[in-house]
Parts: C-alpha cells; structure tokens; sequence
C-alpha cells in the first residue's frame, strides 16, 4: 500500500498551487502529502532503521550530502543578511525546493529497487503527465476550469496562475514541466517499435523485450495496473497530448530542447555508422520550424536583441547575474533575492536606470546555472555539477541513456530557462535523479553464450572467457563488476565490453576475465552485472593497457564483498 502511495506523488507534483496554512506555517498539498509518506515511510522502517541505507550507492549519498550541505549553508548566509520580517521566503525555498523533494528522492530509492519497480514509476509518471496535458488543453480550447488558460499574447498557461489574482504566470512553465516526461515518453515508445520491427540493425543495443514497462508484481491486483499495460495507443496518446500542449505554449526554447535532446539521445543510443543522418533530420526539423514560424509576431520579437522583446531582457538578465556573481563569487545573491538584488544592482551593472517592468520580469536569472550559482553560492554549485557528475556516469543499467536523456532536456532547456526553481519542478527534477540512482542499485543478468576468442587477453596475461549476448543488449561499453553463473557453477570477474581499440580492431569484444578461475565449463550461463570501474577507452599502448587492467583486478576485489546475483 506504501509502494502505491509513494508511486502516486507524481500525479500530485502540480497540487502545489493549492497552499494554504497549517498550525500558522504556510504550505500546500504536495508538501503534506509527503510529509505524511515520509512519516509512513520511518514507521515502516522503524524496526531496521539502524541499517536502512539510502541511498546504497557510496557517490550518491556523498553527492546527497554535499548538495543538502551547501544548500543549508547558502540557506543560512541568506537569513543572516535580512531583516526578520523577510527571512519567510528564503526558508519556503529551502523547504520546498530543496527539503521535500529530497525526501521524496530519499523514500524512492529506499522504496522501489527493482527493474519493474522502476518501469511503474516511468509509467505513472508519463501518465501523470499525460493527464495534466489532457485537461490544460481541454482548459485552451474551452474555459471551463478554474483561472486563466491563456496568457496576454494566447499562450497556454493553465493551471500556473495566482490564486489569489486569477493573473496567469507564464507560458514557459507548462512547457518545462512537461519536456522532461515527453522525452521519457518518446524514447520509451521508439524503444518499442524499433525492438519489433526491422529497424532493430540499427539499434544493435536496443533490447528485446523493453514493451516490457508494466507494474511490478505486488500493485499488479490494482486497477491503475491494466490501465498502463495497455499497449500501442495508451503509449501515444500521452505523447501527443504533451506534445501538444507544449506546442500551445509557444515556447521557441522548449521545441529547440526537445529536438536537441532526442537528437543526442538516439545518437548515443546507435552504433551503425548510419547514425550521421540523425543529426541531419534534426536541422531539417529546426529549419522547417524557423521557414514557418518566421512571419510570426512572436518570433519576429524574439529576434530583437534591443528594446522589451525576451531576447533582450535575457541578454540584461545574463550581464546582470554575472556582475551579481563577481560582486560576490562565494555566496551569490542567496535564495529567493535575485530580484530584489536585481533591482539594486542592474543600474550599476548595466550602467543606466532600469525600469519598473523590467524589475516585475527578473523573477530569475533565465539560465538554470546561474541561478544554481546565485541561489546556492559557489559551494552550491559545485555540489550541483557533482550530484550531475554522479548521475550521468558508470551506469551499467540497459536503460541508462534511455533514463539520462529527461536531464539532458532540463540540463538544455536550463541554457534559456530555469527548469527547478518551483516546486514542481525541482520535485520532478529529483524523481528524475531517483530513476537514475535506483537503476544503478539494480543488478542485472544478461544470457550468454561461450564462444571461441582470438586469444588476444591470453597473449596479455589475462586469458578471458569470450561471451556472446544471447539477446541484443542496450548494455554501454565499459569495464563492470561482474559473475558468470550457471546451475553448476558462479565465477566472479572483471567484465569487459566494447571495440578493441587500443589494437585498432573495429570488432566489439564481449569477454571476462574470472578472479579465481582459469575457465567456465558451462556452454551457456547468466552475466551477472555490478558496478562500472571505468568508461571504455583507447590505450597509447599495450602496456597501458596491460597497466589498465590490473587496475580493474584490483578494484574488483575490493568489491568482493558486492552481492553479484
């Protein structure tokens, strides 16, 4: 019941507008609701709080760490610069931005840990999302719910108003809340068609099975369950209807993201040489955008760089924030005072009077890293670019890209934007990061059978066991942690897997090298996959290479004590 709790908080993420007052502190619904999990969440976990360790993954939780710590920190130099009647707004970003959804993140991967665990959550996540789309279009076309749908110049913009005014916020936020679970969604689908269809040649890493995504076997009695192991149409349907919506919000830098970030995901993804036409559709796509967007007004606008037009208060914005952060390179401007500090330092920088509009519109620094700096201070920001560091690299998951590419959207869309600083969005931003960190808790099995080597590893000195994928595999090139089972017999190794570069052979080896053994007497058996050593990379020379790999051996015993299977 817990699992199906924890699993519903992104159907909630937008529940946020509705605050309200609770014993005289101000809060909304989201925030109750995980408030209360987290509650359920240590009841639960009472009996083994003394050994729950979350999250499992060393880096993560250091990341984790340094990121609360810095955020405390600029939290705390903040409250230190302003008077006591204003100090309500730094500690509401503190808690909400930063506090709750790192709750959420804690209770995701101390919660959910397996592979069907985590294709729910993907579901409902892009079904929440689709929902949302659903009804904010529903809204443009009828005006039929509460508050506005449209913004002064016919953007969509339901349900980001202000209550309390019924004045729409802006166009921009439908679209960056929407853009990451699109992504998701898009990459999720192509991954189905191309696994059933002739295209698989050239996505050789594309999986089996990945039409796969269904509940986990304990929500499986719930009805929420059939609804999302519908196939074809209930997949598309969610695209189109965010699509879309985004496509109503008339955002230039929310369409640029999304064809950058497919582009870059599916050329991750292929291996033919093919791939160079990927990039080629994209620039088409972008140049039949630009050919029918060209006589707009909105577009026309927004190639002015002088004058009001957002161009320009972008390019004001950019001078300004990075003045404010040589003004003060340590702590930045501090949490929720870009504007007030905006409106006493954009005259000095900017070197003339700045006028009243401009100061409504400086909400924030319209890049997502230099609000991080601002907010958070240098400390901040490296912990930000670290927890970054940490979640796109050594992921042996087959889904690692797959799951990676909704951050790359954010990280993007974050050039012209601001995708965390509400609450939506940093909650959604941290279920992101939880994708990724329970993916690389997962241990995972691959079929394989014993085939014959060109001996390459013996001449070496470390004569490996030569596999081949039962089942093509969206497994990334690397060195891991590994074993190799079967019914009779579990051998541990150093796994690798990619083209052998250093002797210039454009032929992909799959072998591993076993600690304690000189063979594996089974034709056939299961890979056994556990933490990445190191990324797949080209040697000057054997001997660095020879070098490289006892460094694998080496870290692999200090290993020995990982569960493989």
């Amino acid at each position: 019941m817990f699992q199906l709790a924890l699993a519903f908080t992104p159907a909630l993420f937008l529940t946020y507008l509705i605050r309200f007052d609770l014993f005289g502190l101000p809060t909304n619904i989201l925030e109750l609701y995980t408030g209360i999990l987290f509650i359920w969440f240590l009841l639960k976990n009472l009996k083994h709080l003394k050994h729950l360790t979350v999250p499992t993954n060393p880096k993560i939780k250091t990341a984790l760490l340094l990121f609360i710590i810095a955020t405390t920190l600029a939290l705390i130099i903040t409250l230190t610069r302003l008077p006591g009647e204003f100090i309500k707004v730094p500690l509401g970003i503190w808690k909400g931005w930063v506090i709750a959804p790192i709750i959420m993140f804690i209770m995701m991967i101390g919660t959910f840990k397996t592979k069907k665990d985590l294709e729910f959550l993907i579901s409902v996540f892009i079904y929440s999302a689709g929902i949302y789309a659903l009804f904010a279009c529903f809204e443009y076309f009828t005006d039929l719910l509460p508050g506005p749908a449209r913004t002064y110049d016919n953007r969509l913009v339901w349900p980001y108003f202000d209550s309390a005014t019924f004045q729409g916020s802006s166009g921009n936020y439908p679209a960056l809340f929407l853009g990451p679970a699109l992504i998701l969604a898009f990459q999720k689908l192509t991954n189905n068609i191309r696994s059933h269809s002739g295209i698989s040649k050239l996505f050789p890493s594309a999986p089996p099975t990945p039409s796969a995504l269904s509940a986990p076997k304990l929500i499986n009695s719930h009805p929420i369950s059939s609804i999302l192991s519908i196939p074809s149409v209930s997949q598309i349907l969610p695209i189109l209807l965010m699509a879309f919506a985004i496509f109503l919000t008339k955002s230039f830098a929310a369409w640029l993201a999304i064809i950058v970030t497919l582009t870059f995901g599916f050329f991750l993804q292929i291996r033919s040489k093919k791939k160079w036409f990927i990039p080629l559709i994209s620039i088409i796509i972008i140049g039949i955008i630009g050919v029918t967007q060209i006589g707009t007004e909105k577009f026309q606008y927004a190639l002015k760089t002088t004058g009001d037009s957002s161009t320009a208060e972008r390019i004001r914005t950019y001078q300004t924030s990075i003045g404010m952060i040589q003004a003060d390179p340590l702590f930045g401007t501090g949490l929720g005072q870009f504007q007030r500090q905006f409106e006493t330092q954009a005259p000095e920088i900017l070197d003339r009077e700045i006028t009243r509009k401009e100061i409504n519109h400086a909400l924030h620094a319209h890049n997502l890293f230099l609000m991080i700096y601002l907010s958070f201070g240098l400390f901040g920001f490296l912990a930000f670019l670290y927890l970054l560091y940490v979640l796109f690299t050594k992921n042996s998951f087959p889904y690692a890209i797959f799951l990676s590419m909704p951050l790359v959207y954010i990280l993007v869309h974050g050039l012209f934007d601001v995708p965390y600083f509400k609450n939506d969005l940093a909650y959604e931003f941290w279920l992101l990061a939880s994708f990724i960190a329970i993916s690389k808790q997962i241990p995972h099995s691959i079929k394989v059978t014993i085939i014959k080597g060109m001996g390459l590893a013996t001449k070496l000195g470390f004569p490996t066991v030569n596999l081949k994928f039962t089942n093509p595999t969206p497994l990334p090139h690397g060195v891991y942690c590994a074993s190799i089972s079967s019914k009779n017999e579990t051998q541990h190794g150093v796994f690798g897997f990619g083209k052998r570069l250093t002797q210039d052979i454009d032929e992909e080896t799959c072998e591993i090298h076993l600690l304690d053994s000189d063979g594996f007497s089974e034709p056939e058996g299961l890979l056994h996959l556990g933490p990445k050593i190191r990324n797949w990379k080209k040697f000057k020379n054997i001997y660095q290479l020879q070098k490289a790999i006892k460094s694998d051996i080496k870290k692999t015993r200090k290993l020995a004590k990982w569960s493989f299977i």
